[in-house]
């Protein structure tokens, strides 16, 4: 069975896979570079001191202050926030020295990562939507880049700062002075760094262009947001770093300040929100940098920094530049019209490179004419034929209809230009027009592979009903040779990338869905009775949701609309509960008194009301409570502007109110107190926890260190928080560590021995301690069965064979609560006591009725629920990346840790619904199981198990597969909707890491279980075989 699981989590993987591949594409990069010979312009005679136009400076020094904002720079007279008007030395020169100081608006392009800025910054070229999953991996740039031109111009350059440059750019740098970047938690760590060498470089000579990357405003807004004092500190220092470099600068030297994008609220960034793009570029020279009348101009855009400061320097603009230059910075008119045709010429001889990749190519003699003495009205005629080239091969490509449109405007200018209007705004409108239809091109989908991703989770899910109708059977061998032979197709597609596979895998395909659709039916056909009513009202809502994955105001809203589906449901489980529980009672009325007195009551919660209809209704209203309360730990997304984020979801640094810092504190303790008591408790009654064995002693250890562990982390992280002078890296790393290696020690002990059973001798007339009220009533009863029986021997009563799997699963989940409480963090721990508490109110209702399958889509929905009350969203400005340094230092060597960190955050509530999902078919089973028995067959016990957790795994498979499907269906359909990028692309990359977690986990729960019953069995055997007359409970 578990063999069966796991070929179908694979060929889940398979498809979604496939959809990727064909939907996530990234651009190919050309290789080509630019040359100083390759244009010669009659414009201006004189032309020793630069390549395609004079050089205006001889050095350069770029500063990169990440994440610098361009209204933290920017004056703000009315503003009161702590993060404005800190940079007052840089507004003193852009008030004093209009002529040498100028501010802009430096607009990005998303993804606003700071390695893919970077790249685009170097390049001049835009990254697509994949490129973001890069920015922790960086490779090596191939393309045509500023470093690389500098280079072969004999010029050099000496970088400082953050060490992500290394990566991109390996030996490439004449001195490199790089610093760990990937802990957040460091706010000075690599600025001082950077601060310890700068003004000493800037004094020397033997440098062309300087890089100073610093890091401390970035790592203060992901830690404290940017409404912290913190922040107002590290602004103030970058602006004395500026002044300071201002005033050691040489005359011949530019300066360029920027941000390499913005932040959000929260300090997050990553997206295309407005405050993520808008960063800051402060330019200035102790020369004349301009003579424009007004010194602040509103907007630029990143692009445009490359092409502007190579022709400042008098170097080849890189060969992939989209970037309009900046006209303002080039004093000299002449200069600036020369710099604007040669602009021109450099975009549109990209364009025709990418056209060489078609069937029309030119010849090498072609281009080099192209490339050599090119006048303008050449270039005018070359952009033509440019364009309708291009054209052509887009329409070959893409087959798209909506082509002329898009590019009629474009050819309009292009037609109706003479050679003599091509000014600088003429100029910079061509740049802008080609490189949005660029852009636009890059978006290339491959339809093949998207249809066949579709198809492969589509015949996934119909092989998973094959599975549960047939009791976990493939079919005949024909299924099973068609089965193998598509696994062999799925991996011939994975290894090779070869186009004309999707359509041979999609026939395959197809046979097997037919097959599966004739065999469902034949199946469903023969049965009388296919579903009962909750099942189909289930079945509903669990459509409903997956279908709103089609628009994308369902996705913005769809904390909300998960909501109201998860409340709906669980009152119609309410429903059906009550009408089971009156239908046993007019049938058998000798059992009402069984039924109107629940044996296993919630005593702890509900002390007065001990009857079940009264614990049902109880039961109801507290969900919906703990439902709607949950709703304050929803984080905003900024397609809802009236959205306030609650404090819970703030650093604890950046809460300022007293009173809130004590609620927060509070309802975390008390949270955590919650999810200590409440397992204990059941735990308890169920006698699991009285044995006086070493394991049993082991365990109890290692939960409460767990527990005290992780309050501790938090109160420390309190105090640092308030009180950075107080951070020591040992200690803040110390608890953590302990609640990681007593999980390690914990998960150890519970693999080689998982029972939680406990046997007791009666002897005779002694009487038999017991601990709780559970055994007090089996062994009264045990006694009772003796003395019947006449049996002078020894008799041995075998505690927690019937609950098995509920005592031992419950308690690996109790420990696994308390680590990803620890990764969620403070400020979510009621969250995830609210999920606790409403798994246990949920499965007390099922104790009295619903069917398994409305059970698994409650799980399904409650596990989506629970993902945005853990505090996340469907985008990257959401990722929790404090996950990844809990535990764990900044600069660890292997990353991957901290990506499994991350990614255990996002799907907590998949990861622990996923685990908890044999508690579905064994919580009535325990709750029923008050007698005793005097026989249990090892056989059929474990065959039972594993049969109805096989089938409760599957229907939860099948559950999130079909809200995969419509998630890729969707993605399909919108894939040139305006928002697909922003909305429908983030929500399946979600959507895939929320399923492979939830997979992983199904797999994890079902081996634990059989082992288990592994254990069970062999304990079963070894009672019989010491012929012990055992009453096994």
């Amino acid at each position: 069975m578990l063999l069966k699981l796991f070929v179908i989590v694979l060929e889940y993987c398979f498809g979604a896979f496939f959809f990727s591949r064909g939907f996530l594409l990234t651009r190919h990069t050309l290789q080509l570079k630019s040359a100083c010979y390759e244009v010669q312009h009659p414009v201006i005679a004189n032309v020793a001191s630069g390549c395609w136009v004079p050089a205006s400076y001889r050095r350069s020094i770029l500063v990169v202050v990440d994440a610098l904002r361009y209204d933290f720079i920017a004056q703000q007279p009315y503003s009161k926030q702590i993060y404005h008007n800190r940079f007052r030395k840089v507004q003193a020169l852009l008030a004093n020295e209009t002529q040498h100081s100028m501010l802009f608006n430096f607009v990005a392009d998303p993804p606003t990562t700071t390695l893919q800025r970077l790249k685009g910054l170097t390049t001049g070229s835009l990254p697509t939507f994949v490129d973001a999953g890069d920015n922790f991996a960086g490779s090596a740039i191939e393309e045509d880049n500023i470093i690389d031109q500098m280079i072969t111009q004999g010029k050099r350059v000496v970088f400082m700062g953050d060490d992500t440059w290394l990566s991109l750019f390996p030996h490439k740098f004449t001195r490199a002075r790089a610093f760990p970047s990937f802990d957040v938690q460091d706010l000075h760590g690599v600025d001082n760094g950077v601060l310890k060498h700068l003004y000493d470089e800037i004094k020397s000579n033997d440098w062309d262009l300087l890089i100073a990357h610093f890091l401390g405003v970035d790592h203060c807004g992901h830690k404290y947001g940017p409404s912290h004092p913190e922040m107002a500190r590290k602004l103030s220092e970058m602006d004395d770093m500026i002044k300071n470099v201002t005033e050691v600068m040489s005359p011949d030297t530019v300066l360029f300040v920027f941000g390499d994008h913005g932040m959000t609220q929260t300090g997050d960034h990553g997206g295309d929100s407005q405050e993520e793009l808008d960063a800051a570029l402060f330019a200035y020279s102790t020369s004349v940098l301009h003579t424009e009348a007004q010194n602040i101009r509103c907007n630029t855009a990143q692009l445009s920094l490359l092409p502007t400061l190579a022709m400042l320097l008098g170097i080849p603009i890189p060969f992939s530049n989209l970037g309009a230059f900046i006209p303002e910075l080039f004093t000299d008119s002449s200069i600036r019209l020369q710099a604007a045709r040669v602009n021109v010429y450099q975009v549109s001889f990209l364009t025709i490179s990418i056209t060489k990749k078609d069937e029309q190519r030119l010849s090498v003699m072609e281009m080099a004419m192209l490339r050599r003495n090119i006048g303008i009205s050449k270039l005018k005629r070359t952009l033509n034929e440019t364009v309708i080239r291009y054209m052509e091969t887009y329409l070959r490509n893409f087959h798209d209809t909506m082509l002329t449109e898009r590019l009629s405007p474009l050819l309009k200018i292009f037609n109706a230009l003479e050679p003599d209007e091509l000014t600088v705004d003429k100029s910079i409108e061509i740049i802008n027009r080609v490189g949005a239809v660029f852009v636009d091109c890059w978006a290339k989908y491959h339809l093949g592979w998207i249809l066949l991703g579709i198809l492969a989770i589509l015949k996934t899910i119909l092989s998973s009903l094959v599975l549960i109708r047939s009791q976990g059977s493939f079919g005949g061998g024909r299924a099973v040779l068609l089965k193998s032979v598509s696994f062999c197709l799925y991996l011939w597609a994975t290894l090779a990338r070869n186009e004309s596979i999707p359509p041979v895998v999609g026939i395959t395909l197809g046979i097997e869905i037919t097959m599966h659709v004739h065999r469902l039916l034949t199946n469903l056909l023969a049965t009388d009775k296919l579903f009962e009513m909750i099942d189909v009202l289930a079945l509903i809502i669990l459509m409903l949701h997956a279908v709103a994955v089609f628009s994308n105001s369902y996705i913005v809203n769809d904390d909300l609309v998960v909501q109201y589906l998860l409340k709906t449901l669980f009152v119609l489980l309410f429903v059906d509960a009550v009408r089971h529980f009156r239908w046993v009672s007019s049938v058998n009325p000798t059992r009402r008194k069984a039924h109107g007195r629940s044996k296993y009551s919630f005593s702890h919660l509900f002390s007065v009301f001990n009857t079940l209809p009264c614990i049902l209704v109880m039961s109801l209203i507290s969900s919906l409570c703990l439902l709607r309360l949950s709703a304050l730990f929803r984080r905003c997304r900024e397609e809802i502007p009236k959205c306030s984020m609650s404090f819970f979801l703030l650093p604890f640094g950046s809460i300022f109110d007293g009173q809130q810092r004590l609620i927060r504190a509070t309802v975390a303790f008390v949270s955590l107190l919650t999810l200590y008591l409440v397992p204990w408790r059941h735990l308890r009654e169920l006698g699991c926890i009285q044995d006086g064995s070493v394991k049993l002693l082991a365990l109890k250890t290692a939960i409460q260190c767990v527990s005290v562990s992780v309050f501790f982390s938090w109160c420390y992280c309190w105090l640092v928080e308030l009180y950075p002078k107080l951070l020591d890296s040992v200690v803040i790393l110390f608890f953590p560590r302990v609640c990681y290696g007593m999980f390690m020690l914990f998960l150890i002990t519970f693999l080689i021995d998982p029972l939680l059973v406990h046997s007791i001798a009666l002897r005779g007339k002694r009487d038999t301690p017991f601990s709780s009220k559970y055994e007090c009533t089996a062994l009264t009863k045990a006694k009772q069965m003796q003395k019947a029986a006449g049996s002078g021997s020894s008799t041995v009563c075998v505690f927690g064979i019937r609950s098995m799997v509920v005592r031992s699963l419950l308690v690996f989940i109790w420990m696994l609560y308390f680590v990803l409480a620890l990764l969620l963090g403070d400020g979510l721990c009621a969250s995830v006591a609210s999920l606790l508490l409403i798994s246990v109110l949920f499965l007390k209702i099922r104790q009295t009725g619903a069917s398994e399958f409305s059970g698994v889509v409650f799980s399904v929905e409650l596990a989506s629920h629970f993902f945005y009350a853990f505090g996340h969203q469907p985008t990257f400005t959401a990722i929790p990346w404090d996950a990844a340094f809990t535990g764990v230092p900044g600069n660890f060597k292997y990353m991957w840790i901290q990506a499994a960190l991350v990614i255990l955050n996002v799907s907590a509530s998949c990861i622990l619904v996923s685990i908890s999902l044999p508690l579905i078919i064994n919580w009535r089973k325990e709750g029923r199981g008050g007698e005793t028995e005097t026989v249990i067959s090892p056989a059929s016990q474990e065959s039972s198990i594993d049969r109805d957790l096989f089938r409760c795994n599957m229907l939860f498979l099948t559950a999130i597969g079909v809200k995969l499907l419509l998630c890729t269906s969707a993605c399909a359909m919108h894939r040139r909707h305006l928002m697909v990028w922003k909305i429908f692309a983030p929500k399946f990359v979600f959507e895939i890491v929320l399923f492979l977690a939830s997979c992983i986990a199904i797999l994890c729960q079902y081996a634990l279980a059989l082992r288990i019953e592994g254990h069970l069995t062999r304990f079963l055997r070894c009672v019989k075989t010491n012929s012990f007359h055992a009453f096994i409970n």
